[in-house]
């Protein structure tokens, strides 16, 4: 199993450049093309130095955790 990589939705009227994200977070695969949960990752601001496992669970999307965790098992 890989690791998890962190990505969110960047505001397009003000895109956030740092390197934490805002918002929701939603799990990668590397190399993937789209968010655990369906979303295309062309639209979102990537954190590949960020694991989703080690997000606050307050922030991250209920359907990446709940497909991570079961992929964890």
């Amino acid at each position: 199993m890989g690791v998890y990589r962190v990505a969110a939705f960047s505001p397009t009227h003000y895109p956030r450049r740092g390197d934490r994200p805002e918002g929701k977070r939603h799990a990668f695969l590397d190399g993937a093309r789209t968010t655990v949960c369906g979303f295309g990752l062309s639209g979102m601001q990537t954190f590949v130095h960020l694991e989703f496992e080690l997000e606050n669970p307050a922030d991250q999307c209920r359907q990446c955790a709940r497909t991570v965790s079961a992929a964890g098992r």
